[in-house]
């Protein structure tokens, strides 16, 4: 997690990789996962300062159903204007987590 800058470019390949197998993850690696998406969506990170990451993103983090994911949520749904990020978000409904309105 230490180089993931470094990770920028391939991010949408990594992202696609970990939302397939994320349920088969245990759950020690998802928190820890979901928490490093957490942290550069509240510090406005260089890796999601994209609406393809973001998206991704909002797809990894929907995985996982709780609070601090669905305030990740509704601070990426804020943050981004896009269709391309609103699309997952804009029905209330992510993966069963309603977002606030």
């Amino acid at each position: 997690m230490d180089n993931l800058k470094s990770l920028y470019a391939l991010f949408p390949i990594v992202a696609v990789t970990v939302k397939t197998s994320f349920q088969e993850l245990p759950i020690n690696v998802q928190d820890t996962i979901c928490r490093v998406i957490r942290e550069q969506i509240i510090t406005q990170g260089y890796i999601l300062d994209n609406e393809l990451h973001a998206a991704y993103a909002i797809r990894i983090l929907a995985e996982m159903k709780n609070s601090e994911n669905q305030e990740a949520l509704v601070t990426l749904y804020n943050r981004f204007r896009s269709p391309l990020v609103r699309c997952d978000l804009g029905d209330g409904k992510v993966g069963g987590i309603f977002i606030l309105s």
